[in-house]
Order: structure tokens, then C-alpha cells, then sequence
């Protein structure tokens, strides 16, 4: 058979994909006819057509390893001294510092890294974090949520992990060189915490990056803040996340200038404000976002 037809339900999260023709003029993208949720597409496949390499340029890659597919390990998470001195073993088993996802990097040859990758960007703590007594609430490379966004009494913080598991910075340092040297070198695309990071601490965070030998040109201010269970109890509302935005841009901006350094930030949009299958409040979370981000395009 030279034909094969598949017929994919695909979710509304496809629609970036495969409905083109939809994005009119409606921001950020006009609904379509959807059947409880999904719609149908065809893709066919000719398989007398010969093999054809996969293009790796159209590759950037979320890798983390402390999702579900592993959480029977997160009982015997990375420990690190302060000055970054592995402590256990069962370090090689977590996020970056594993074999299995430093190798996977290495067979697949992305042309970008996400770090952190996706929601737990929004989480992570690039430096110990201390209460008022001086004890240690979240360690260095973790992502332990402290501060949580609470609504009449349930919290709606979520993707929270162990405060002794780590994503591996300690090893994406010599995950680049290996990329260099392998002469298939490495884009980098630093997820900043705008819920959980002030001014000060993201501008310090991309200095001592800097400082460690990466360079950090693009930068993603926080992964996807129109979701409410991606926010925290300090940073909660639209208006508090644009502020701070720009507070951080101006201070990297400033501390980028003084070392004659280009950067570039990213800002997350939602397309499901005009999503039909969720609820009104729902959308509007998402559409209260846009509009205060994109409707005089001030922030920009």
C-alpha cells in the first residue's frame, strides 16, 4: 500500500499546527468548529517516497527528567553542598546531570535548550532560598514551590516538586562544550521566574550565568502566567506580573549595557482565550492577559 491515511483527534493545543487558514485578523487566533473538543485531520504518508532526514533545525527541546516518567526517583534526589559539591550519588539520576538526558541532547542535536524547561521555570530557584529564622526553605537548583497562590483557602499553585530535587545546572555547562566540540553547538533560551524572582535576584541570576561561561542573550519572561495555577501568592495578578516584568527587563537591560551584551525577551501569550470548550471565567484569566500585554502594546 503506497497510501496510508491516519486519522488524528487532535486537541485544541494542535491548532498552531494545523489550522493555518484560521488566523485572521481575532487576536491571538479565531475559534473553530470543534466536536466535543477535538477535530478530525487526515496526514498522509507515501511510503514509496524514500527516507528523508529529520531536519534538526526545527528542533528546540523541553528535556527534563523529573517529570512523572520518573517520579519514583524523586525519594533519592541530587544533593549539593553550597559550593556545588555532589553529596549523594543518586545525582545522576536527576534532570540535566542525567546520563540519559545529557545523551538524549547529544543523539537528537538540538539547536536549542529550554532551561528550565516549561512550567517549572516558573518554580525555580537558582539560588538557596532561607526563611526569617535562616533556614533553608528550597535549595539551589530546585524547584520547590514556597509561595503559593491561594483562593479561599485551596491552592491553586501546582507542578510542585520535592525540595531536594534538582533540574542539573551543575552539569549544562559542560552539556554546551560537548555540543561545541562536537561542532554542533548549542542556542540557549533561559526561562526566567517572574512569580518567584524580583528585580534584583533575576538580574544577579543572569550575572553569575554569565559568569559561569554561558551566554545568555534570550531570555522568556516566565512560562505561560495566564494560567492561574502557574502563579504565586506575591505575584497574582496581570498587573503585578507586568510590573515586575519590566522591573527585571530594565535591570538585565542595565547589567547587559555595562558589558557591552545584547539580550532579547520573549513574552508568553495565551491562544485560548477564544478557546469555546472552556469556561467563561476560564477564558477570560487567559483574554485579561492578553489584553493587558497586547492591546496598546505597551509593554513592548
Amino acid at each position: 500500500m503506497k497510501n496510508i491515511t491516519f486519522i488524528f483527534i487532535l486537541k485544541l493545543l494542535l491548532i498552531l499546527g494545523v489550522s493555518f487558514t484560521n488566523a485572521q485578523n481575532q487576536f491571538p487566533y479565531d475559534a473553530i468548529n470543534l466536536t466535543n473538543g477535538a477535530f478530525d485531520a487526515s496526514l498522509n504518508i507515501n511510503t514509496s517516497a524514500g527516507e528523508s532526514p529529520f531536519n534538526n533545525l526545527l528542533l528546540g527541546s523541553n528535556v527534563d527528567f523529573n517529570t512523572s516518567i520518573a517520579r519514583l526517583l524523586l525519594s533519592r534526589a541530587p544533593l549539593f553542598a553550597s559550593d556545588g559539591t555532589l553529596i549523594n550519588s543518586n545525582a545522576a539520576n536527576q534532570g540535566f546531570n542525567s546520563i540519559n538526558g545529557q545523551q538524549f541532547i547529544a543523539d537528537n542535536d538540538p539547536v536549542v535548550l529550554r532551561f528550565p524547561q516549561g512550567v517549572f521555570a516558573n518554580t525555580y530557584h537558582w539560588e538557596q532560598v532561607l526563611d526569617e529564622n535562616g533556614q533553608e526553605i528550597a535549595a539551589a537548583d530546585s524547584r520547590h514551590i514556597i509561595d503559593p497562590f491561594i483562593v479561599n483557602g485551596r491552592v491553586i499553585s501546582q507542578h510542585n516538586s520535592p525540595v531536594s530535587v534538582r533540574i542539573g545546572y551543575p552539569s549544562l555547562r559542560s552539556i554546551f562544550d560537548t555540543a561545541a566540540n562536537n561542532g554542533k553547538p548549542l542556542d540557549l533560551l533561559t526561562v526566567l521566574s517572574i512569580i518567584g524572582n524580583d528585580a534584583d535576584s533575576n538580574g544577579r541570576r543572569w550575572s553569575s550565568m554569565i559568569e559561569d561561561g554561558h551566554d545568555v542573550r534570550d531570555m522568556e519572561l516566565g512560562n505561560e502566567f495566564f494560567f492561574r495555577s502557574q502563579r504565586s501568592g506575591t505575584i497574582s495578578t496581570e498587573a503585578q506580573w507586568v510590573a515586575r516584568a519590566r522591573q527585571i527587563v530594565e535591570n538585565i537591560k542595565n547589567r547587559a549595557s555595562a558589558l557591552n551584551r545584547t539580550v532579547r525577551f520573549a513574552i508568553p501569550i495565551s491562544f485560548r482565550g477564544g478557546d469555546p470548550t472552556r469556561s467563561q471565567s476560564n477564558r477570560d484569566f487567559h483574554q485579561n492577559y492578553n489584553d493587558l500585554i497586547t492591546v496598546d502594546e505597551s509593554f513592548f
